[in-house]
């Protein structure tokens, strides 16, 4: 038994799961990894997905960037050594070749093979593994908004930066997280990043201290009446419920929600309950200045309990509180998308 064999089998049957699809008796290279990880590979799917591979299988010399060397096997084919290990270059290959797509259960694994996509000049392979990144940007945005940042994938930084709202920056490190240091990711855009979230949350948290938009919305606005022979007033019986109930045992707040509408005006105040939410709504929007922050059975059912105190609030407050939570939402995101995210300044590569 030759040495290339002894090598070959030792590799095989040290690292099984690694070479079943990259083991192609008439491949015509063979690429080594840093664990020493045998792949048998086709010269022309190499020089298709990389320039770099390219003009490294045209050759047996080094002429890369220090890590990659090429030399004779004794089988009579070229040699191609790698500084990536045997998982992250398999993975690589796996989004080269027609074969089963990777899945990553770590951001780490799928940073590896996104960086040496980069080193390799294989930009198709970035733009693939978009989606492996986005599986990771609820949990962890901040690096998502790195990697993205350091490869250029602006519409995934900028995503990465939305979801950064969802987090409160009372959670962030004192410091500037290790991603920025070690992708040599200019300072300043980690802070311009917290500006961001700061510049969201005043605007979120404006819709719950300016309320005259309340009594605008369609289907519960506020509206002009008229007695006869007297002045117009404003009606509020159709708006929300927490406006519209008349009921003395249920204790109306002290805001007062001031109305024009032409010549008429008002000051209208809500019931207790409902400011209860919009003060539970307005102190979660000062550290997480997203809409789902003022949704879900967390944030109503405090305020629900106590409308059901009441006869007239009780029926009609799941409702109200529900189409107005949903509301109140869309406008806090969508004043977010309004605010500009982080400007994609150079970065070394």
């Amino acid at each position: 038994m030759s040495d290339s064999e002894t090598l070959s089998d030792t590799t095989q049957s040290a690292h099984p799961d690694f070479l079943h699809s990259f083991n192609d008796a008439d491949a015509d290279i063979i690429v080594r990894s840093s664990d020493d990880i045998e792949f048998r590979l086709y010269k022309v799917v190499l020089a298709k997905a990389s320039p770099i591979f390219k003009a490294l299988s045209a050759s047996t010399q080094q002429t890369g960037d220090g890590d990659q060397s090429a030399a004779a096997f004794p089988e009579g084919l070229p040699v191609i050594t790698v500084s990536e290990d045997g998982q992250i270059f398999e993975n690589l290959m796996r989004l080269c070749y027609p074969v089963e797509q990777p899945h990553f259960d770590r951001l780490d694994d799928a940073a590896g093979v996104m960086e040496a996509a980069k080193k390799y000049g294989m930009t198709p392979v970035l733009v693939r593994m978009k989606d492996s990144l986005m599986s990771f940007i609820e949990r962890e945005p901040l690096r998502i908004f790195a990697l993205a940042y350091r490869w250029r994938l602006e519409d995934v930084a900028r995503k990465a930066a939305t979801q950064f709202l969802g987090h409160s920056l009372r959670s962030l490190p004192p410091s500037m997280p290790a991603e920025f240091h070690h992708l040599l990711i200019p300072s300043d855009t980690y802070y311009n990043l917290q500006a961001y979230h700061r510049r969201c949350m005043d605007f979120a948290v404006s819709h719950t201290v300016s309320l005259e938009w309340v009594l605008s919305v369609r289907g519960h606005k506020v509206k002009k009446a008229f007695r006869k022979g007297g002045k117009p007033w404003l009606d509020v019986s159709s708006s929300w419920i927490w406006f519209s109930c008349k009921s003395r045992d249920c204790e109306v707040d002290r805001t007062g929600i001031a109305i024009t509408m032409g010549e008429c005006k008002g000051t209208f105040r809500p019931k207790v309950w409902w400011m209860d939410y919009i003060r539970r709504a307005r102190q979660e929007l000062e550290n997480r200045p997203v809409g789902r922050a003022v949704k879900g059975p967390a944030m109503l059912e405090p305020s629900l309990r106590k409308a059901g105190n009441c006869l007239t609030c009780g029926p009609a407050a799941y409702q109200d509180l529900m189409e107005f939570s949903e509301l109140l939402a869309a406008r806090v995101d969508e004043s977010s998308a309004q605010v500009n995210t982080i400007r994609m300044n150079d970065v070394p590569v």
